[in-house]
């Protein structure tokens, strides 16, 4: 029961970074030092495109780690997160 009440606060974590900024990527590293290549590449991109953007270091925290693995299960999300019309929405992006 406890590790399920770790992932509801994981979850929690989550639904609240994502009310809170209108783009979120949860990413392996920082958006000023991605440690993958996706999530170099996505970073990139957003930054190219202006878009002002929250990042979440999933290697800092396995909890939330494997939290927006969960919470992106069954959205086809490769872990990028927007806001829209008031509720959290997974996009699908590309390899």
């Amino acid at each position: 029961m406890e590790k399920e009440e770790r992932a509801m606060s994981a979850q929690d974590q989550i639904r609240e970074t994502i009310t809170k900024h209108d783009v979120v990527l949860f990413m392996k590293g920082t958006k000023m030092m991605p440690q993958c290549g996706f999530s170099s590449r996505v970073a990139g991109v957003l930054n190219f495109m202006g878009v002002e953007f929250a990042d979440v270091n999933v290697l800092a925290d396995a909890e939330i780690r494997q939290g927006i693995k969960d919470f992106s299960t069954g959205r086809r999300s490769r872990s990028f997160t927007s806001r829209a019309n008031s509720s959290a929405a997974a996009i699908s992006l590309p390899r």
